[in-house]
């Protein structure tokens, strides 16, 4: 069995951390300690998990190097390793007044015993109508949809789309982002562990942003405070950056929220053997990985590279390292019909299931990728039309429509709304289509 080698690790830390007390240190060098203590033990032996967008890769770097993928994601720490899953949940609510259909995620972790442990439970907090809406039926709705975008390291990272409808004028977007750290699900603060320099980055990112605009009333702030809630994102070109909804502004897109998307300068303490040099993530005194042109390659310390055959057009969401005797990743089918503490089975494991795919297109969307992510929303919107599934298709026209936006194509990303919302009427979806109506040329 590997331990811990605290003496290298620690070697890390600066002279005054590791006089400091444990009770005194600051909530920044805490996230660095643990981060390197996630570090598995700097031995000849370890594993890599690499994510990607559908599948995860357990890549053993040593004397035997070895890799083998499985669908799904997976996160690792220590001797420490869970399989990820999103299950979706549905409730609807009645009364005399109407009904409120909710639908949500929740983020469950499997750990090498084959146990469900939920780490985030997105169910919205939405009643049945009471009162009578200008004497008519009321139909509310609230949709908390969550998508992983990044593994870094022992941290998990989420964007959290919520909005919907409950009553008045106009629907209601409370979207977030979130890291939660491995082994509990225990939720970062990201603004400590990005540190001094990160926020430093964001506000610099944001002011370049807000100058852009040609109204600059109110802008959002990006401050220790403000940064606790964000995601890890990590980019193709090998940096970090932080992703997130900062509440400000009368002009900002989504009621009063501003889209975070700042790169980071600097890699994060702690988080080195996550981020990859020259595409290489490197674990000092073992070795390291790489994903390149179709292929897995693994560099032990002082040993040649080898090369495993992989599908091409990948992306990476990031990198884990675990002890070498960590246990194997639990079965896939298993953890799928693993039970979470919620008392609710997930779903059989579906690889061509069209809601998965329309998750990893998202994922990729979220990274940047729009090829990959266009590739696999399309996947999805076929599965769900061929299950005649029109929450689905709706969902998938939606995502394509961001898609084609984020391209420019506005004529396009219209179309896909319209179709969208016929499919799946949805304010949300109608809301981001009114605001392209309203700023296209007449």
């Amino acid at each position: 069995m590997h331990r811990i080698d605290l003496l290298t690790r620690a070697a890390l830390l600066t002279p005054a951390a590791l006089l400091t007390p444990a009770a005194l240190l600051t909530p920044a060098a805490l996230l660095t300690l643990a981060a390197l203590l996630a570090v598995p033990a700097h031995a000849q032996e370890c594993r890599a998990l690499i994510n990607l967008t559908s599948h995860v890769a357990d890549v053993r770097v040593g004397a035997k190097p070895g890799v083998s993928v499985t669908p799904g994601m997976a996160v690792g720490v220590g001797r420490q390793v869970f399989r990820l899953r999103l299950d979706e949940h549905e409730e609807v609510l009645t009364s005399k007044h109407g009904q409120a259909t909710l639908t949500w995620n929740t983020l469950v972790a499997v750990d090498g015993a084959g146990k469900a442990h939920t780490w985030l439970d997105q169910k919205p907090d939405l009643q049945a109508p009471e009162d009578a809406e200008d004497g008519g039926i009321n139909e509310w709705d609230a949709t908390h949809q969550a998508s992983i975008v990044g593994i870094n390291g022992p941290y998990v990272s989420l964007l959290l789309g919520r909005g919907g409808y409950a009553g008045g004028a106009h629907g209601f977007d409370d979207s977030d982002a979130i890291s939660l750290a491995a082994p509990d699900g225990r939720a970062v603060d990201v603004a400590a562990l990005i540190g001094p320099a990160g926020v430093a980055a964001a506000a610099r990112w944001l002011a370049v942003a807000v100058k852009a605009r040609e109204d600059d009333y109110d802008p959002p702030q990006a401050t220790v405070e403000t940064l606790k809630h964000g995601a890890l994102v990590l980019l193709r070109d090998g940096r970090l950056r932080v992703d997130g909804l900062l509440s400000c502004c009368s002009w900002a897109e989504n009621h009063n929220q501003f889209e975070l998307e700042a790169p980071l300068d600097s890699v994060p303490a702690g988080l080195a053997p996550s981020v990859p040099v020259g595409g290489w993530f490197t674990l000092p005194g073992c070795g390291a990985v790489r994903v390149e042109g179709g292929k897995i390659e693994v560099r032990p310390s002082g040993k040649a590279v080898s090369s495993y055959p992989l599908d091409a057009g990948r992306q990476v969401l990031g990198v884990s390292w675990i002890d070498a005797d960590a246990p194997a990743l639990p079965d896939q089918r298993k953890a799928a019909a693993a039970v979470a503490p919620s008392g609710k089975p997930a779903a059989a494991d579906r690889p061509a299931d069209p809601k998965a795919s329309i998750n990893q297109g998202w994922v990729a969307f979220q990274a940047g990728d729009l090829a990959a992510a266009e590739l696999a929303t399309r996947q999805g919107l076929e599965g769900a039309e061929r299950a005649k599934d029109d929450r689905l298709r709706g969902m998938a026209l939606y995502n394509l429509g961001r898609i084609h936006e984020a391209r420019g194509q506005r004529a396009e990303a219209m179309a896909l709304y319209e179709a969208s919302v016929k499919a799946r009427p949805n304010k949300t979806v109608q809301a981001r289509l009114e605001g392209l109506r309203t700023a296209s040329p007449k």
